[in-house]
């Protein structure tokens, strides 16, 4: 074997190694690829999870709010309701009282 048959062998295997390494390369690249489509896709999911767990929360929250602020309304308006019969009551009472002592002493 000459030189230039083992220049031409050793430039074969160097492109057998090159195409091995850019091979390999690709591989790494659609395996990254894939890797990182799998992580965002995870990432969305998440971050539905999580925007749809605090809407729901939030609108809890909201639906919590209103009930009571609702029973504190009604509990406003029926206090409201005694206290202007008790008023009424007591102007009724204190008219009754003033006619009868008018009546009693005959004005």
């Amino acid at each position: 074997m000459d030189d230039l048959e083992a220049l031409k062998i050793i430039r074969e295997k160097e492109s057998s190694v090159e195409n091995d390494i850019n091979s390999f390369i690709d591989e790494q690249k659609k395996i990254l690829a894939e890797l990182k489509k799998e992580s965002e896709e995870k990432i969305k999911e998440e971050k539905e999870r999580a925007e749809n767990d605090y809407f729901k929360h939030v609108s809890e929250v909201k639906d919590e709010t209103e009930k009571q602020a609702k029973e504190i309304v009604e509990e406003a308006k029926a206090k409201a309701v005694r206290l202007s019969l008790k008023v009424s009551d007591k102007d009724l009472e204190k008219l009754v009282m003033d006619k009868l002592e008018k009546f009693v002493k005959g004005d």
